[in-house]
């Protein structure tokens, strides 16, 4: 795994756009450098060997969302399921969908395969919105 950072106060600053009835938010993209940057301005995260998603809950059903925008919902059914327990009655979470091991380290080849999609999880990191909620723009250790 390779550890990625990015600046929090510009963390998710673009995710506004809208696609038909489902909020879109853009990705945020990482950089590689030498060493990570410290200070507390600074918010580290573990790149997970996997595909951007979000995780859309609205009262019609869960979406995953792709950075193209491609709904791959039907193809990883245990993240649906999860997604669709929260106590919630919307919500909109950014992670990475990542198919591990057996020492819990996600494989990208086996994500690849598409013969592990009933395995595939999802590694939140962000929740955007909740219950209608925007939540980006409380703190990111709020959220």
């Amino acid at each position: 795994m390779n550890a990625t950072w990015k600046r929090s106060t510009r963390l998710f600053a673009r995710r506004a756009a809208l696609v038909g009835h489902v909020a879109a938010y853009p990705s945020g993209r990482v950089r590689r450098a030498v060493r990570p940057p410290t200070g507390p301005q600074w918010i580290h995260e573990i790149k997970h060997d996997g595909y951007r998603m979000m995780a859309r809950r609205e009262g019609t059903g869960v979406r995953l969302l792709t950075r193209n925008g491609h709904d791959w919902a039907p193809r990883y059914p245990l993240i649906i399921e999860a997604v669709a327990a929260l106590p919630a009655r919307s919500c909109l979470i950014d992670g990475e969908a990542v198919c591990c091991d057996d020492n819990g380290v996600a494989v990208f080849a086996k994500l690849r395969q598409r013969r592990n999609d009933q395995r595939v999880l999802l590694r939140a990191f962000d929740l955007l919105e909740l219950d209608g909620k925007d939540l980006r723009r409380e703190a990111l250790e709020r959220r």
